[in-house]
């Protein structure tokens, strides 16, 4: 079999490997952040969309331009059908193992050995989460980094072949010509190739942040894998245009990581729990099928000093470049409070390489060489297995997330334009369900949560209805009352103390018997302080007598001059009547007074 037909062979196996694998992807909905990308690509026109994906002040959580033109693009040709979003997933996952197969064979000349790669990573479970899901975009910037890689070393690869035949005509310029031999003029570099490699890097750089480290894999693969000699002058020439493009880099992440809310409030936590990370992480990286210490741990020392001894003792530097890779796009990841194998889709590129390489190696030393194709199969089989079981677990993970949106949706099967739900302390983020409103009713249905720090207006529509869950952790909505009469005094005033109350909102002051009280206080910190308080609501009969109190913890307040959204819930089986409410705030010197609060039948 020549090698066209080798090559077209691999592929039709990887294609096979990889879309049976990630079949069960293709029914699957949408999950998490999905939500917000969706909402954000549906309700925005085009230049606010612009606005919110490149200026850097508009973020709130990183910058990736790229990632949000996608999810744009996917919006206009897709539409509300997920099938769309995750097959574009899926063909990038697709993408990166042929590349992972051309690079492979491309590098080391080993067809074998990249096939293995190529396999192996397209069937790995471990990260599978991050094709499952479209919002995570680490097969997207995966791709333009393998891409970089594959123009570059290209380029890399051309400059020698060109400098070594000049050499070897230099040396046989004395050499007298041969009669009928036409002279041989050396091939150079196409000047597309630089340039491609470096708008893939671009293109890395702005899907996500670990997209910084490629220049320094390309840099060590120039130098260990290529390793062909240049001065300080030449190298500094060469990648000069990655370094420019870093320094204002370095300043839009200054300014998204200033309001980011990963830094600010639930993401980077240095701490001991770093070393734990980076060793699970390792730990699952040197076996990437099971991810389960400590067996991991084991495989890791065994993998390091084996590794270590290849380097050190054998001299094996062309190693570095995928190593050295893998650990930089960890690193960003370790400082969080908790560990996500989806962020370990790049670095399993060089997991599934490194465990080729060995296979291979393994083959060429045992008798029947389809015994490493049978174990590769197996291999393959066993990934598509687990990747299968992650796809359904992935499945009723959003099913349980759609349960909010879903109780709303069968009460409300139709509701008119200009409506709008607002969420007391929902299991998933407002953003998420205000996505899910617009897949069902479209834009003419809004939804927003308390979880968003602005103010919740909600008067501000046509029809309003407030979500939250009792005692027993039941759903439930009252209907916002348009015109309200009910009044607070003494009215919102700076305050003197630690917080200021900079308003407030009830729901409805008309109520049935048995519904509760519940409304919305706006404060702001202004001074220093633990930022834990308590409150206490109590309704007030005519004759002074408290006749309903429930006590409230206020935590996570924001910073100084932030506004927290306290919600509150006052459940109610009183008398019919007239009554007063009052609350009252640790740090506010006065109480507040909400009237009338009107029971009815």
């Amino acid at each position: 079999m020549n090698d066209r037909k080798k090559i077209t062979l691999e592929f039709g196996i990887i294609s096979a490997a990889v879309l049976l694998a990630y079949f069960p992807a293709l029914a699957l909905g949408f999950y998490g952040d999905d939500w917000i990308f969706y909402d954000l690509a549906g309700r925005l026109n085009l230049s606010e969309y612009l606005v919110k994906y490149f200026d850097p002040g508009a973020q709130t959580a990183w910058y990736r331009p790229v990632q949000g033109m996608l999810w744009r693009v996917g919006n206009t040709i897709f539409g509300t059908n997920p099938l769309g979003y995750h097959l574009v997933n899926v063909l990038l996952h697709l993408a990166n193992s042929f590349l992972i197969l051309a690079l492979v064979r491309r590098i080391t000349r080993n067809a074998r050995a990249a096939f293995f790669a190529a396999l192996i990573f397209a069937t790995l479970p471990t990260a599978a989460l991050a094709v499952f899901w479209p919002g995570v975009v680490d097969t997207l910037e995966t791709f333009f980094y393998l891409l970089a890689t594959w123009f570059w070393f290209e380029h890399l690869s051309a400059r020698r072949d060109r400098e070594s035949s000049v050499d070897a005509v230099d040396g046989s310029a004395k050499q007298p010509a041969k009669a009928n031999c036409p002279e041989r003029k050396p091939k150079g570099s196409s000047p597309i190739l630089p340039v491609a490699a470096f708008l893939a890097f671009l293109f890395a750089l702005f899907s996500k942040e670990i997209g910084v480290t490629l220049p320094i894999t390309l840099f060590l693969m120039d130098r260990f894998i290529v390793a062909q000699p240049a001065t300080r002058a030449q190298l500094a020439k060469r990648y000069a245009p990655f370094a420019l493009v870093l320094v204002p880099y370095a300043w839009i992440e200054y300014i998204v990581t200033r309001r980011s809310v990963f830094v600010n409030r639930e993401g980077y936590d240095p701490g001991i729990q770093i070393a734990q990370n980076l060793a699970d992480y390792l730990g699952t990286l040197a076996f990437p099928w099971i991810a389960s210490p400590p067996f991991n741990y084991i495989a890791l020392a065994l993998g390091a000093g084996l590794l270590a001894y290849l380097i050190v003792a054998k001299k094996w530097y062309a190693l570095l470049p995928a190593l050295v890779g893998a650990a930089l796009a960890i690193l960003p990841v370790a400082p969080f409070p908790f560990v996500a194998n989806r962020f370990l889709y790049l670095p399993l590129v060089a997991s599934a390489i490194l465990l080729a390489l060995g296979i291979d190696r393994i083959a060429g030393r045992v008798p029947r060489v389809w015994s490493a194709f049978a174990l590769i199969v197996g291999v393959a089989l066993f990934g598509s297995v687990n990747i299968a079981r992650a796809a359904s677990e992935f499945a009723e993970n959003g099913r349980v997330a759609r349960v909010p949106f879903r109780n709303i949706r069968q009460a409300h099967p139709t509701l008119p334009d200009d409506t709008y739900f607002y969420f007391f302390n929902p299991p998933v983020p407002g953003a998420n369900l205000s996505g899910m409103m617009l897949w069902y009713y479209g834009a003419r249905v809004s939804a927003r949560a308390t979880d968003d720090g602005r103010p919740a207006n909600l008067r501000a529509r046509a029809n309003a209805f407030v979500i939250y869950w009792d005692a027993q952790d039941n759903q439930k909505e009252q209907r916002v009352e348009k015109d309200i009469a009910a009044r607070m005094s003494p009215a919102p005033t700076p305050s003197t103390g630690l917080i200021q109350l900079a308003g407030y909102e009830l729901v409805r002051a008309n109520l049935k018997r048995g519904e509760p009280v519940l409304g919305l206080l706006y404060l702001r910190v202004t001074d220093h302080f633990e930022r834990v308080i308590h409150a206490e609501a109590r309704l007030i009969a005519p004759d002074g007598r408290a006749v309903a109190s429930a006590q409230k913890i206020i935590a996570g307040l924001g910073k100084l001059g932030e506004l927290t959204i306290a919600p509150f819930q006052l459940p109610l089986e009183v008398e019919p009547g007239s009554y007063r409410l009052e609350i009252s705030i640790t740090t506010l010197p006065e109480k507040i007074s909400i009237d009338p609060i009107v029971i009815a039948e």
